[in-house]
């Protein structure tokens, strides 16, 4: 919210927004229950405590740093395993359904805490009369954070829709943490201004005429219940589309980005804002780089927005250099983009006790003003460059002659010459280093180059690998105007030999495509891995700013094991461990746990069998008190849950086994009677399985996988050598899995051509 420094008369507001069912990143389609009559006529919901609006309009405190508030929150513990109904179907698949009601609510937005979507799962949510569908989500709406937080969806009945496939049974996470009801109306309010005041300007006025391109990089920031800020898409010297995402640093301090939704395209179709767009949203963002003085905040958005969302990402100037004229693109109370535009020249300013010349002063505007929700803003200067971003003042409709200040793009740039690159905006906005005064904007829904490849994101692995191989992937995408059918991909480790893989399909311009790499076996260590594009379409790629990609991480051989367990109201009863097969304690709870309070941890462990033991010494799990203040406990293996509850007595347990398949077939126990060799390793067409001490009443058989789990071979193996020809395998690295009922061995086997 923008801060004043003066008291601002406080009136009863309304903000206008519609949805859509392509209002948040999804993947579309309708919920399974839609095609089904009567399908849902039993749904059970859950009813939210009964608030009376007004009351609540009366009751609000002015926040300074909130921003427009709408809502009031309820902390609930609503997820697949205690809430509502499951209907299983004769193939496997099943299917969940919950509803959730709050009554006279003008709108519901909702917050999970731990949300993981399966491959092939779908996860809807809808409106009672299903005129408003949010989804499908699906994996890719998945984050390392596990939060996940909705836009709004008009009225006070939702349902909660989640279809899980039998492959995947019990491996979905979905717990819905928080619902906001909504006591202003948020949705289809009719008139120019919307929340705001009656001085402020639709940005599809004339006077917003020439920012046609620049206010699709404008987004209202959501919080929870308060349309918190503005911010904006703003262009880095790659042009690569990377989603950084300027704002005050007061609109994300002691918030958690997670929970944030960007809300694209919130406008008026036309100057009166009779009607108004339909907003498209994303949810959740990472801090990159903050600072005190000048008041700003980069973030890099959760995912770059799709052509679909029409994005634009800002120019910018980093130059001392005062803006003869000046604009201000935002959302004052959380009401439609609006413009305000000052015909004069802008000063070199503090703000309180700040450092002087840190921000840039609008002494008065001509046209429009700002308010609560304003803040983050950016200010433009007369090229449309960006140079600042609001932290506030005493301008509003009721104080026209009011001041803004706007924190310098030219101080944040070094931030006082601060050497962290967390601190500053140098780092990120010229990755190149090219030492340029300004930059122009980026629109990645017109292509600049003819052929123009360009490596997106580095998927896997990330800054600590737990494998025992690593196998890079990354996202490719076609930034040219002509499809992507070629492109050569290279990558190094450190200094060790480059890999080299040939690329080919069909990517239209602006479309993406994830691609996995030939893996490295490697050793425990850090690392440095270099992945680069070279002649895309048998040619020189034209703009070779987006080739190239690193990153930095560790390696240690082993398998990915987790937990998260939020405590209940009696924390001093519960502990949790991990403990080997002869009862060594592996890892354990943290001391001094705290009441309803989430603990998350990922350990990397080495073949052998272990058990993961959770203890309540009071008899009742985690069953808080009288079935309120409940908590929850899921442990993983690699990605799957192999054990989860609430409510459980003295004890719940689960043993797991790992070796170099368990990504291919998990608890298995390795038997050490038999002695099994492959030879040669590396090979070429032909090995052989020696096999001694085999058990004459079992049969064995020796199973090829690639290192994606998918079998290619087999073939049953007896007492002694036994020649298997492999000539029509690639040149890679496999997994030989030798098994009967008695006996589990896994060998890594190298084939060379």
């Amino acid at each position: 919210m923008k801060i004043f420094s003066v008291n601002k008369i406080i009136t009863s507001i309304f903000i206008f927004f519609i949805i859509s069912t392509q209002a948040q990143i999804s993947e579309g389609g309708l919920p399974y229950s839609f095609h089904k009559n009567n399908f849902d006529a039993d749904i059970s919901f859950v009813k939210m405590p009964k608030v009376d609006n007004e009351i609540l309009c009366k009751q609000e405190i002015p926040d300074k740093t909130g921003g427009f508030q709408f809502g009031k929150e309820f902390d609930v513990e609503l997820n697949l395993l205690n809430s509502g109904k499951w209907v299983e179907f004769p193939n496997g698949d099943r299917l969940w359904q919950l509803g959730i009601s709050s009554e006279n609510a003008y709108s519901i937005n909702l917050i999970f805490d731990n949300f993981y979507i399966p491959a092939n799962a779908k996860f809807f949510i809808f409106t009672k009369d299903k005129n408003y569908v949010l989804g499908a989500f699906t994996e890719k709406n998945n984050n390392p954070e596990r939060f996940f937080s909705t836009t709004l969806l008009p009225g006070g009945e939702i349902v909660l829709e989640y279809f899980e496939p039998k492959e995947v049974r019990n491996q979905g996470v979905i717990h819905l943490s928080t619902v906001v009801h909504g006591y202003k109306d948020f949705f289809f309010k009719a008139g120019p201004y919307g929340s705001s005041g009656s001085c402020h300007i639709n940005v599809n006025c004339k006077e917003g005429g020439g920012f046609k391109d620049i206010k699709r990089a404008v987004a209202l920031i959501l919080n929870g219940s308060y349309a918190h800020c503005t911010g904006t898409l703003i262009n880095n010297t790659k042009n690569d589309g990377t989603p950084y995402f300027l704002t005050a640093q007061h609109c994300i301090t002691g918030k958690n980005l997670s929970k944030f939704v960007f809300i694209f395209g919130y406008e008026t179709e036309n100057c009166d804002g009779t009607n108004g767009s339909k907003g498209a949203s994303i949810s959740g963002a990472s801090l990159v780089a903050d600072g005190d003085y000048s008041d700003f905040a980069l973030l890099k958005l959760s995912t770059a927005p799709p052509l679909s969302y029409n994005p634009y990402y800002v120019g910018w100037n980093k130059q001392n250099l005062p803006a003869i004229t000046s604009a201000c693109l935002h959302h004052p109370s959380g009401d439609y983009k609006k413009i305000s535009l000052c015909n004069t020249v802008v000063t070199s300013s503090s703000y309180e006790d700040y450092p002087k010349n840190t921000h840039w002063e609008v002494t008065a505007w001509t046209l429009g003003s700002t308010e609560g929700g304003s803040s983050g803003a950016p200010l433009f200067n007369q090229n449309k460059l960006l140079v600042g971003q609001l932290e506030g003042g005493t301008a509003t409709c009721y104080n026209l002659q009011g001041y803004d200040v706007f924190g310098k793009l030219s101080y944040s740039w070094l931030n006082n010459n601060n050497e962290s690159s967390d601190k500053r905006l140098k780092d990120w906005l010229d990755p190149l280093n090219t030492g340029v005064n300004s930059l122009e904007a980026y629109d990645p829904c017109i292509p600049s180059y003819q052929t123009d490849a360009c490596l997106n994101k580095i998927v896997n692995p990330t800054a600590s690998v737990c494998q025992y191989y690593v196998q890079p992937k990354i996202i490719l995408s076609n930034n040219g105007s002509d499809t992507l059918e070629y492109v050569k991909i290279f990558y190094k480790l450190n200094e060790n030999e480059k890999v080299e893989f040939i690329w080919s399909g069909k990517i239209a311009f602006g479309e993406q495509e994830e691609v996995v790499l030939p893996f490295s076996d490697v050793t425990d260590g850090n690392y440095l891995l270099n992945i680069w594009l070279e002649t895309p379409n048998h040619t020189s790629d034209q703009n070779a700013n987006n080739d190239t990609l690193s990153i930095s991480f560790s390696y240690q051989k082993g398998i990915p094991v987790s937990w998260i367990i939020k405590t209940d109201l009696y924390p001093q009863q519960t502990s949790w461990l991990i403990k080997d097969i002869n009862g060594n304690i592996v890892a354990q709870n943290p001391v001094d746990l705290s009441a309803l309070n989430k603990y998350t941890n990922t350990f990397c462990l080495d073949s052998g069998c272990y058990d993961f033991v959770i203890y309540d010494n009071n008899g009742d799990g985690l069953s808080g008190d009288e079935g309120s203040g409940k908590g929850y406990y899921y442990f993983y293996l690699i990605n799957k849950i192999i054990l989860s509850g609430i409510e459980f007595e003295y004890k719940d347990s689960v043993r797991f086994c790992l070796d170099e398949t368990t990504s291919i077939n998990s608890f298995s126990v390795n038997k050490p009677n038999e002695n099994i060799n492959i030879f040669p390793n590396p090979a070429n067409s032909l090995i052989t399985i020696s096999a001694k001490n085999l058990c004459k009443e079992e049969i064995y058989l020796a199973s090829f996988y690639t290192l994606d789990g998918k079998k290619i071979k087999e073939k049953t193996i007896y007492e002694g050598d036994n020649t298997i020809e492999l000539t029509s395998l690639p040149q890679g690295l496999y997994v030989v899995k030798i098994q009967s009922k008695q006996h589990c061995s896994t060998h890594k086997l190298m084939i060379y051509k």
